[in-house]
């Protein structure tokens, strides 16, 4: 992880003093919570991810009618969201241009769409999610304030 776009503060605070460690996010969430119930100041807490992993769950195999079904609805909405911001927006245009609107808008993504599946068809012929997951997620606070979270949480450091 880069520290580059982090204040001195935050990368401090990442790589700080670990006030608790759970193996589910929303349990070190509920320790921030905590802390915030007695007005202990957060922007010296971090929660850190630990052994990140990239987890790719596959929906379904892809097909050229789902991805034209698919294309098409996305493109019909979009043709109808720009149509009727051209009614809205532009005095002499009327609303009898949304419906082409819609009918290019879904023409034009099913094009695209098909064209790009049809290129990457043989690399990649399925529907997925991504989610990075972590191992464990460690509550981090800047060293010089641990003492105060620790107080704050009313728990006393862990002994090595």
């Amino acid at each position: 992880m880069s520290h580059r776009h982090l204040s001195p503060a935050q990368a401090s605070a990442a790589r700080g003093t670990v006030l608790a460690t759970f193996p589910e996010y929303e349990q070190a969430q509920a320790l921030v919570a905590r802390l915030a119930e007695t007005d202990f100041e957060l922007d010296r807490i971090s929660i850190v991810g630990r052994d990140l992993v990239n987890l790719e769950h596959v929906v379904r195999k892809l097909s050229y009618p789902q991805v034209a079904l698919s294309s098409a609805v996305t493109g019909m909405t979009m043709g109808l969201l720009i149509g009727i911001a051209l009614t809205l927006f532009l005095p002499d245009h009327n609303s009898g241009s949304i419906f082409p609107m819609v009918v290019i808008g879904g023409c034009l993504w099913v094009i695209m769409n098909v064209i790009g599946y049809s290129l990457n068809r043989s690399k990649r012929d399925f529907l997925s999610q991504s989610h990075i997951v972590a191992s464990s997620y460690d509550v981090v606070c800047v060293p010089e304030f641990a003492a105060d979270a620790r107080r704050a949480l009313g728990t006393q450091p862990e002994q090595s």
